[in-house]
């Protein structure tokens, strides 16, 4: 059904600076987030007021990027095998793997944090025979080489607790799997039937992929939440598959990018515009995306997304990014955990909830008493620990309340001497 194009939402705050096209684009700390570019250029920006606060130099033109933490960026390049490892608070930068490309359109595709300390593993692409690497991005060191049929321009991502997954094996259907056990890596493993292009983490089997290898383009518009043990694929969120920007001219709708907003809901980008999904848990046990919002932006945008700290989310155009300030991404931990309780039982949903932040109801017993209870756990940034939540919880249910009780004089206006 063709679906007439929207009023352009204006965004809060745009950036300019880049002179190429942006081919990356990634969060880092306290508001800063840093794009990579065609211009052969990583500029890092601060989001409260859009300014460009650092630039650097790289040998190529960029690919892709990934935050390691502790201010350090990874850096991957088009023509070359190298990764450059960027300390944004520093301004210092230093190559891994580098080595020449032997051929035009060799370049390092993706890279990914894995659980294993200082490790990254990144997909490179050498005459046409794919390579995924492990290296230790502090040392330099070559811990591990997969060659073989891996493809080229595919995208490599971590899957907690212990697993590495990469998309569309080239001359294979599915997607593979690398596991690591004590800093040993396994082979990949092939699963699924379908060449997956695009993939993000979901849970801890779990992931969300696309893909656009169907001559009747029947996925291009579905985004589908993928079981990375069994292989089986459920459809998550369907974006809109046409637009008509006039009677006559109509364009095909396909999925571009996707992060994560918060606990409940995650952004999606395409063609058109962003869609803002909800995520919701069904009756039978699986997720669904249900459409909250669509902002609607110029047809053709580069459509790279990242989650804004503090709320909003970012959107690469061009040679552009556009900033939404949204509320989506400020989902709270007390709603997302409301909504699993309620999902079992909802009466007792508030009562748990205001136990874990400190606000349980007083108990009356007829004699007057203090009831002592620890704070509210909370982390270091200030928000509520539910896990520790939980355990104290469990811990309440299954001891008595310690209770210690005072004698208060009965004056006749304390009936049954109940706490004021």
């Amino acid at each position: 059904e063709k679906k007439h194009l929207g009023v352009r939402k204006k965004p809060s705050m745009e950036l300019k600076g880049h002179t190429n096209y942006i081919e990356a684009l990634v969060a880092l700390e306290k508001g800063f987030i840093a794009s990579g570019s065609k211009d052969k250029t990583v500029r890092v920006w601060r989001t409260s007021d859009g300014k460009q606060v650092q630039s650097f130099d790289t040998i190529s033109e960029v690919s892709c990027m990934c935050y390691l933490g502790s201010n350090l960026l990874a850096v991957g390049m088009e023509e070359s095998h190298s990764v450059m490892i960027i300390d944004v608070e520093k301004g210092t930068s230093s190559l891994l793997n580098n080595a020449p490309a032997r051929m035009p359109g060799d370049s390092v595709y993706s890279i990914t944090l894995t659980e294993q300390p200082d490790h990254i593993a990144i997909v490179s692409d050498i005459e046409f025979d794919g390579m995924i690497r492990i290296l230790n991005f502090r040392t330099g060191a070559i811990v591990q080489t997969f060659r073989g049929e891996f493809g080229d321009g595919f995208t490599v991502r971590s899957v907690k607790p212990n697993s590495i997954v990469f998309n569309s094996p080239h001359g294979h259907d599915g997607f593979g799997v690398i596991t690591h056990t004590a800093g040993a890596y396994s082979p990949p493993v092939y699963r699924g039937d379908v060449k997956w292009t695009i993939m993000m983490p979901f849970d801890t089997d779990l992931m969300l992929g696309w893909c656009d290898h169907r001559t009747d383009h029947s996925f291009l518009n579905k985004v589908f939440l993928i079981n990375i043990k069994t292989g089986v694929a459920t459809l998550f969120y369907e974006i809109d598959k046409q637009y008509s920007i006039t009677d006559k001219h109509v364009i095909d709708n396909y999925v571009i990018d996707i992060c994560k907003l918060g606990n409940h809901h995650i952004a999606i980008s395409s063609q058109i515009g962003v869609y803002i999904v909800k995520i919701k848990h069904t009756n039978e046990g699986t997720f669904k995306g249900e459409r909250v919002a669509h902002y609607f932006m110029i047809v053709g945008v580069g459509g790279d997304l990242c989650a804004i700290e503090g709320g909003g989310l970012a959107v690469t155009g061009r040679r552009n990014i556009e900033i939404y300030k949204t509320h989506y991404a400020n989902t709270t931990r007390r709603q997302a955990l409301r909504s699993i309780i309620s999902r079992t039982n909802p009466n007792v949903a508030g009562h748990i909830l205001s136990f874990l932040e400190g606000n349980s109801h007083p108990i009356k017993t007829k004699k007057a008493s203090h009831v002592y209870e620890r704070p509210a756990p909370h982390n270091s940034s200030g928000e509520l620990d539910y896990k520790k939540g939980a355990e104290r919880f469990a811990e309440r249910v299954s001891k008595p309340l310690r209770v210690i009780e005072e004698e208060v004089p009965n004056n006749g206006n304390n009936r049954n001497n109940a706490p004021p």
